[in-house]
């Protein structure tokens, strides 16, 4: 808003104020960017493959300002092979876990994870991903991401990020899940994706992932909503194809679920909807069998 007013030359009393947020948003991001820099730099000397997600290279590659894009923290992917390397890596340097309540360490890093957060004493936080997505079964990879993903520098440190395709879908994904600091950043991001890679945005390649990923659903809603709300630039072809593919009662109610405020049951339904949402992913039958098997999969994700 304060770079927005000041390029239409709009006076306004919130003027200072708004330039006081800008400002403290980019110390906060200047001062994460330079700590995440020393972190990429001991991973990469260790021969640790390296990949950044979300705020950052939204940050540098479409924004272009770090003043301009609030982060809660920095999202560095590995490789899974690489993971407890990384992890012992971190540590080392001083970083410490975020820990669920009662869970230990090897219980945080079980398969069921995709990523994990740590703090350092300053206060900063950093999340360590070994999957894109939150949501996978154990024989999906993400070679095809690291395969088509493209460089960008971190300060002086050389890594890799997402090329605009699978960054919008990463977006699109992420910011349709509910959080108790929820906002309408997602949409942002989203439209700067659009706008300003509109024309390396392979929009097949990006329906074929949603499909080999089922995440048709929430794709489809996020896309729709940027083309009917913001006029979008999104082939009509796209939307088409995207409004026609057939998704699952199954994900239908996993996907409320994930966009919906949790109840009284807490994130019980959640957990189940994304039990039965694994279940036919890996092309399980759902049957009394595997619904018992609930309990064993709520001690690995708990």
């Amino acid at each position: 808003v304060f770079k927005n007013l000041r390029f239409l030359k709009v006076e306004d009393a919130w003027a200072g104020r708004l330039k006081g947020i800008y400002r403290l948003t980019w110390y906060k991001n200047q001062a994460l960017f330079r700590t995440a820099t020393g972190l990429l730099h001991y991973l990469d000397q260790m021969h640790i493959p390296t990949l950044i997600l979300k705020g950052a290279p939204l940050a540098l590659d479409y924004y272009r300002d770090l003043g301009v894009r609030p982060m809660n923290d920095f999202d560095i992917l590995v490789p899974p092979a690489q993971r407890d390397k990384a992890i012992e890596i971190i540590l080392k340097a001083g970083w410490t876990p975020m820990l669920s309540q009662n869970n230990t360490l090897a219980q945080e890093i079980k398969f069921m994870r995709h990523a994990l957060g740590f703090v350092n004493p300053s206060g900063q936080s950093i999340d360590l991903h070994w999957r894109v997505f939150a949501l996978f079964s154990e024989n999906e990879t993400d070679d095809l991401a690291w395969e088509k993903s493209i460089p960008i520098t971190v300060n002086t440190i050389q890594t890799r990020t997402l090329n605009p395709t699978d960054m919008l879908l990463h977006v699109c994904v992420h910011g349709g899940q509910w959080d108790i600091s929820s906002s309408i950043r997602w949409i942002v991001d989203a439209m700067f994706i659009i706008r300003k890679a509109q024309h390396s945005i392979q929009w097949e390649h990006l329906v074929e992932q949603a499909e080999n990923r089922r995440f048709i659903l929430p794709l489809r809603l996020a896309l729709n909503y940027l083309y009917d709300q913001f006029q979008a630039p999104i082939p009509e072809s796209t939307l088409s194809h995207l409004n026609n593919l057939a998704v699952s009662p199954v994900e239908i109610k996993l996907f409320e679920t994930l966009a919906s405020k949790p109840t009284m049951l807490g994130n019980l339904p959640t957990y189940w909807y994304k039990y039965l949402y694994l279940l036919e992913k890996r092309g399980q039958e759902i049957n009394i069998s595997s619904m018992l098997n609930f309990i064993n999969y709520l001690q690995q994700v708990k």
